[in-house]
């Protein structure tokens, strides 16, 4: 049986414009992202350790800090899905990808904040947050 892989970037958090109230859009609000990619063969890296080989988190934080700079949200599962499309777009084809983001959306009862998940059904997560 082949080895299988996956990358996960863990609580991610990034200040963004995301609401749809007056209040909420004033400025921004810190959002915690995880993301887990699955590929379809191991990257070289596993055999080779240089770094070439592999997906650098570094640079994919900073593709969607960039690409996510002047961008305006009023929902988490349009910001969810922005995410999604935007790692997709740097991941070659076949990799397969879910992405969960968490807000505090304000709401004193709501200790836990909001989680909103999107991305291929067999990489979504399984256990509940």
């Amino acid at each position: 049986m082949a080895a299988t892989s996956s990358l996960s970037l863990n609580g991610l958090q990034l200040s963004v414009f995301l609401g749809v109230y007056p209040e909420e859009k004033i400025k921004q609000q810190t959002v915690t992202i995880d993301a887990r990619l699955r590929f379809p063969e191991p990257p070289k890296a596993c055999q080779s350790d240089r770094l070439d080989d592999t997906y650098c988190y570094d640079k994919i934080i900073k593709h969607l800090k960039e690409k996510l700079a002047d961008r305006r949200f009023q929902l988490v599962e349009n910001f969810a899905q922005t995410l999604y499309e935007l790692l997709k777009g740097y991941f070659p084809e076949g990799v397969r990808l879910a992405v969960r983001v968490t807000k505090q959306p304000g709401i004193p009862e709501l200790t836990r904040g909001v989680t909103f998940e999107y991305g291929d059904e067999d990489s979504t997560w399984s256990s509940s947050v």
